[in-house]
């Protein structure tokens, strides 16, 4: 893909999120301002949407609006990702129950993406983010990912990541990565500590989700002591939800 067709693609995403975040009709000047792209630029790509249906634009107000057509593109992912909300409803069971931060996310390429997030009750001083995307081979949630890998596969994961500038083989060796996954591999519930924060720990279940065809990882985190004080009711609660999703 040329780099000028790659970053048009990027700004109309960039263009729709801004609707997103915005929630009211925007004007050209709006989006420029916003986005900090050239006006002829902003201006052909919101043509090309009207054109497409995916905005409409009021000639007497001069703004622009998403269509219905912009929510029917993804209206089938939360059932096909989320297992028809299952896995959201356990992610807020789980969030009651410990107060802690709950993430279900799962691989993209060479990372790990949220796609849920029920963010903690309790006090904590570490930074969860909703929106996170973080290399695999680094996260916590992905060596439970990578668990039911072989050595080849997971090599070839490391490997694409050093290509790709986003782990130093310094900081993490192969032999190190591999080491973390064979201490979670095979196991029920992992318990795993943070390779982004270094006090907390993080209690995971892996879960098939056949309609996306791909594994989940449904997480609960928090600061290593507390989640390692209630460990066993933790590990219990995800095992109990983990049987329900595959139950249903």
């Amino acid at each position: 893909m040329k780099e000028s067709t790659a970053k048009s693609a990027l700004r109309v995403f960039a263009i729709l999120e801004l609707f997103q975040i915005r929630q009211e009709p925007l004007t050209l000047k709006d989006l420029v301002a916003a986005l900090e792209i050239p006006t002829s630029s902003a201006e052909e790509l919101l043509k090309c949407l009207c054109r497409e249906g995916y905005l409409c634009f009021d000639t007497v107000t001069r703004t622009y609006m998403p269509t219905p057509k912009v929510t029917h593109l993804g209206s089938w992912v939360p059932d096909a990702m989320l297992m028809h909300g299952r896995l959201q409803e356990c992610a807020q069971r789980l969030g009651m129950l410990t107060g802690e931060m709950i993430a279900v996310a799962t691989a993209n390429e060479l990372f790990m993406q949220n796609i849920a997030f029920i963010p903690p009750t309790k006090v904590v001083d570490i930074r969860f983010s909703e929106d996170r995307v973080y290399p695999l081979v680094t996260s916590a949630m992905g060596v439970v990912w990578l668990s039911d890998k072989d050595e080849a596969r997971i090599e070839r994961l490391y490997r694409l990541s050093i290509a790709r500038g986003l782990v130093d083989r310094t900081n993490l060796p192969l032999n190190r990565l591999l080491c973390r996954v064979e201490a979670v591999r095979g196991r029920d519930v992992a318990v795993i500590e943070s390779s982004q924060h270094s006090s907390a720990t993080m209690v995971a279940v892996a879960v098939p989700v056949s309609e996306a065809r791909r594994r989940v990882i449904l997480s609960i985190g928090g600061p290593s002591q507390r989640v390692h004080g209630d460990l066993s009711r933790i590990k219990d609660a995800l095992a109990q939800e983990r049987e329900w999703l595959l139950a249903a």
